[in-house]
């Protein structure tokens, strides 16, 4: 069975959209730095996240991510991250970090977060215990994108 399809009206530019892993969610970014999280069964807008996930480099919303169950969502927010229980809509968690991070990656365990930033630097979260587990720097080319 295939989720409803909807249409999404925006004033916005699109720079960004993003599907849960449950598929019970589509969240969009748009040019005015703001995230939007639909649930696509009702067709309505959850949340609308203000400020955040923007990226001056190339003036786009850059990712976010979801845990592999798709009850968390990571996304940027000024030097850290915050993580976003997609049931309650409330911050769970933030995690501060040294860099400005342009990507974030959830392991497929949902146990760690990889973080990359734009000095060069990956950042592993251990989420079980709260804290940074590696830092590593990257010497040729920044890292942009996990796998």
């Amino acid at each position: 069975m295939h989720p409803p399809s909807f249409a999404i009206e925006t004033p916005d530019t699109v720079t960004g959209i993003f599907l849960s892993p449950n598929k019970q969610f589509v969240v969009i970014g748009v040019n005015n730095k703001n995230i939007r999280i639909y649930d696509i069964e009702n067709q309505e807008m959850k949340i609308d996240v203000e400020g955040c996930c923007y990226s001056k480099m190339t003036n786009n919303v850059i990712n976010v991510a979801f845990n592999p169950d798709g009850s968390q969502m990571a996304y940027r927010w000024e030097e850290g991250v915050r993580l976003l229980n997609m049931s309650t809509f409330e911050m769970e968690k933030e995690i501060n970090n040294q860099h400005t991070w342009v990507s974030v990656s959830y392991s497929p365990d949902g146990k760690f977060l990889a973080i990359g930033g734009t000095k060069d630097l990956l950042s592993i979260y251990d989420l079980s215990k709260d804290t940074s587990m590696a830092l590593i720097k990257q010497v040729e080319a920044r890292i942009h994108q996990h796998v």
